[in-house]
């Protein structure tokens, strides 16, 4: 009961999010290729705000790749759910200056790997978007997962101090 699951992180003082188009077990249902993943998009946005989730972060690997969609069908149901896109698009400035960006968080970088040439790059996957002014609150530009176990204890630390300071 995954409603149950949620009431018993927020009474513990956490907040449950909820993974969708994930790439380990991503959904071939004949059913989420038709419109586009429509239906499906619909389902598990009504499956988060029903059981709820405080987050939803929609990953690349499914069917459902509409990100404008998820954030409509969200912001619909009147529950707040802060959206997470990983890989299914980018802000965009629109004709009159302003940021159209349909999520709350957005990945820039690749799957990060345990090396200090990795971290170092999917840092810097962010910088165009700071610098287009593409990002900031409530677009949040992000270069992926830490890697906590990287080379050294110093790599460790400089990457995790370095993803607090863009926050």
């Amino acid at each position: 009961n995954l409603l149950k699951l949620t009431e018993l992180a927020t009474s513990l003082g956490l907040s449950a999010g909820f993974y969708s188009n994930n790439c380990h077990c991503s959904d071939h249902s004949s059913t989420c290729k038709i419109d586009g993943g429509g239906l499906c998009t619909a389902g598990d946005v009504n499956l988060v705000v029903e059981s709820g989730f405080t987050s939803l972060k929609v990953d690349s690997c499914g069917t459902e790749k509409n990100i404008s969609l998820f954030a409509e069908l969200l912001n619909e149901s009147g529950t707040p759910v802060l959206l997470e896109n990983c890989h299914e698009g980018s802000p965009t400035r629109r004709s009159d200056g302003s940021v159209k960006c349909d999520m709350n968080l957005f990945r820039t970088s690749s799957d990060i790997r345990p090396t200090y040439g990795s971290i170092v790059t999917n840092l810097l996957t962010v910088d165009a978007y700071n610098a287009a002014g593409l990002t900031g609150p409530g677009c949040w530009a992000y270069p992926g997962a830490l890697a906590l176990h990287a080379h050294t204890h110093t790599h460790t630390h400089t990457h995790t101090h370095t993803i607090c300071i863009q926050l």
